[in-house]
């Protein structure tokens, strides 16, 4: 009889369980939950991805977690997504330019003379623009557009 007993509290267990579930997961800072499923019953998982520009430090994962009373949570020490310094890891400037970190998530490249472009990469030197040229005046420090005129 205490078999048959432990056996339908098992039972009872199982059923009521697959109808257990948790809430929404968390939310997490520049980052997003990663589910195939809005349905989060008993013992299922989410994982977390961060945005472009950030990289998880710590678990990303979390589990939801159901008590013999029937209370559901989720559990897991989650963990945060931290901005990613572009300039100290892949230095992505280039041409003796300046490179600096803007959180969250990017960067900015301060061009040398006569640099341009994102990661300062163009000559702007010899970019030509239509029938015009443009031509770096170094002592100036300016760029000027030339036109030639044959009359």
């Amino acid at each position: 009889q205490c078999f048959s007993m432990l056996l339908w509290e098992w039972i009872q267990w199982k059923l009521c369980s697959s109808r257990l579930r948790c809430g929404i997961p968390p939310s997490t800072a520049n980052g997003t939950v990663i589910s195939t499923t809005t349905n989060y019953v008993n013992q299922s998982t989410v994982q977390y991805n961060c945005s472009t520009g950030f990289i998880f430090n710590g678990t990303n994962q979390l589990r939801c977690e159901c008590d013999g009373a029937g209370n559901c949570s989720w559990a897991g020490d989650l963990g945060s997504c931290q901005d990613i310094d572009e300039c100290s890891t892949s230095n992505p400037c280039q041409v003796a330019s300046t490179c600096y970190n803007n959180p969250p998530g990017t960067y900015t490249c301060h061009c040398a003379a006569g640099y341009s472009g994102k990661n300062c990469d163009s000559d702007v030197s010899s970019t030509e623009v239509s029938d015009r040229k443009l031509i770096w005046i170094p002592a100036l420090g300016v760029i000027v557009p030339v036109v030639i005129i044959v009359s």
